[in-house]
């Protein structure tokens, strides 16, 4: 557990909640070449590694660590009903507050978050986040909201990226992957259907500083023998393979016990590798119990 969770009282963490900067007081960077566009040559598309070379680096790395990588394609995977969403919230009002998460400094953006809950659903879980309710800069997609017209994923995403350029929003969820994705029957369990959605985002990237979070239920752990040295948080991922590859960052997050609050994390991808994490929330706060390499 950090040091303010052996040591804060319910005084203090309230005081904590109480003192979040206002949301106007937030700076919401446009970030230096945020596009960035070659002058056209004869091999156009394609770059050279010269080319490539010399497009500037993105300024910062996490939007918040450990989580949310800037740049990436993200995948938060865990069982039905074991908190995905309620984490999200807390991470994203504390990108949104400019505020550290886990004692790591996260830096402020903008989200979009599509759900499949309805308004009182939403509304509920919102309000289990001290500080997140009411804030401008979150803009949601509720499931009675969704546009009728909208009837493919393409289109969805089309839509994402019309809604980025006036929200000036950066992070982009979808909670759940499966739900708005409209794939085709048995599509969740076809590998080449689940890539096809993944890499049909791929057009949103050029917006340099976004981030995809798509929220995904696992399936129980394989008992096939040649999956038995996968790590879990691959296997059990419905279409695992089309996620280990169509991703850059995997949280898989489960519980050892749904009687408390303790839940575990293990991190997979081109980010970080193989590191193991366990929290707890308490006092509607998350705390960081033990961090690890396996």
């Amino acid at each position: 557990m950090n040091e303010f969770a052996a040591q804060a009282t319910n005084e203090e963490i309230a005081e904590y909640y109480g003192t979040q900067p206002s949301d106007g007081e937030v700076e919401f960077h446009e970030y230096q070449f945020e596009r960035w566009g070659d002058d056209p040559k004869a091999w156009s598309p394609l770059i050279t590694l010269e080319q490539l070379e010399q497009r500037p680096d993105l300024a910062v790395e996490w939007y918040a660590p450990d989580f949310i990588p800037v740049g990436a394609k993200v995948l938060l995977v865990g069982e039905p009903k074991v908190g995905k969403s309620i984490l999200l919230f807390h991470i994203l009002n504390a990108i949104l507050h400019g505020k550290p998460f886990l004692g790591k400094k996260s830096t402020p953006a903008k989200v979009i978050y599509l759900t499949e809950q309805t308004e009182h659903e939403f509304k509920r879980q919102i309000k289990e986040v001290p500080g997140l309710a009411g804030n401008p800069n979150f803009y949601v997609l509720l499931a009675e909201e969704f546009p009728t017209d909208i009837s493919s994923w393409r289109r969805l995403l089309q839509f994402v990226e019309e809604k980025m350029v006036i929200t000036g929003a950066k992070i982009v969820v979808f909670d759940t992957f499966l739900g708005m994705a409209k794939l085709p029957p048995d599509g969740e369990n076809d590998s080449a259907t689940i890539q096809n959605c993944i890499n049909e985002s791929n057009f949103l990237f050029k917006n340099r500083y976004l981030s995809i979070v798509f929220v995904h239920h696992m399936r129980k752990k394989s008992e096939e023998a040649k999956l038995r040295y996968v790590p879990e948080s691959i296997q059990s991922i419905r279409g695992s393979s089309a996620f280990a590859g169509g991703v850059g960052h995997i949280c898989e997050m489960s519980a050892p016990n749904m009687n408390d609050t303790a839940r575990k994390f293990n991190f997979f991808g081109r980010y970080i590798h193989g590191q193991q994490m366990t929290l707890t929330l308490i006092n509607s706060q998350y705390h960081l119990n033990s961090y690890s390499r396996v």
